[in-house]
């Protein structure tokens, strides 16, 4: 069986732990940016959505209809890339940000760039948000893209006017450049924090080799020492710790040794010299 000792065993099990937590920390710090982009990202669509779906609204309210065309053309020429479709009632694409999309139906198209990346159908999220006239968020892709499903209206001259038509308004928003800058902030970091992790390892591995291993090496010596017939060898340790505790209950179990055995010595001694007396005595009758 393979054995380790403490001098080498306790610092091989600081650096792993080091190791380890580093490892843990690193992980911790990439999920909490990536959860911070992903906050900020949906915060943002909210705003971007509703603001997108006045526009709209107004838009047909007043019959300027190429509003549509110019905010398709603002989302496409955006720092972040953006997909937006814009269908009417009858699932007919009224404006994208693609331009092959117009005219075509909203299932086509929704099929072609959003083939499975909700739970549920996405034709029934569209139906639900015509429905509620509520807006849907989602989270697609391992968290890389916000999906955004909101109803607009079509027809309606005031808040208080039940709309008869209504379409929907999707938007895609890719959070992929802002998590990768996330995740280089947090590299960047990671050589400080491992640097701070490695300085208290070497700290903690100081502090345990003064006050443990050293002192427990120390024992270890002087009890091969004494099983080696040295009788003198004692520890010297101080202190009010367990490893100073047990120095001195060696110091003291070897002392009752020593004394034992320099005891026998003399007893050993003494009858030798008793024997040696008889013997003469017997020689001299």
């Amino acid at each position: 069986m393979f054995r380790i000792s403490l001098r080498y065993g306790i610092p091989l099990l600081i650096v792993v732990f080091t190791a380890v937590l580093a490892a843990y920390a690193i992980q911790r710090e990439w999920g909490a940016a990536e959860a911070v982009v992903r906050g900020e990202g949906v915060s943002q669509m909210i705003s971007r959505m509703a603001l997108l779906q006045k526009q709209f609204s107004y838009a047909f309210a007043t019959g300027n209809q190429e509003r549509i065309a110019q905010e398709m053309s603002l989302l496409n020429r955006a720092s972040e890339p953006q997909i937006a479709i814009l269908a009417d009632d009858t699932d007919i694409v009224l404006g994208a940000t693609k331009g092959e999309w117009v005219g075509r139906s909203l299932a086509e198209a929704a099929q072609t760039q959003w083939p499975r990346w909700t739970d549920e159908p996405l034709q029934a999220i569209i139906d639900r948000a015509r429905e509620e006239l509520s807006g849907e968020l989602f989270l697609a892709a391992g968290g890389r893209y916000v999906l955004g499903i909101y109803p607009v209206r079509l027809d309606a001259r005031g808040d208080a006017d039940a709309p008869t038509r209504i379409g929907v308004l999707i938007v895609q928003r890719d959070l992929l450049s802002q998590l990768a800058h996330a995740r280089r902030t947090v590299e960047e970091h990671r050589m400080e924090m491992v640097g701070v992790l490695a300085a208290l390892a070497v700290v903690l591995g100081i502090l345990i080799h003064f006050f443990v291993t050293r002192r427990v090496s120390a024992l270890l010596n002087a009890t091969q020492e004494f099983a080696a017939g040295k009788l003198e060898a004692r520890t010297d340790l101080r202190g009010t710790d367990e490893v100073a505790n047990l120095g001195r209950a060696f110091n003291q179990m070897a002392e009752q040794v020593a004394d034992t055995q320099g005891q026998l010595e003399r007893r050993v001694q003494e009858r030798t010299t008793e024997l040696g007396q008889t013997v003469t005595a017997l020689q001299r009758e």
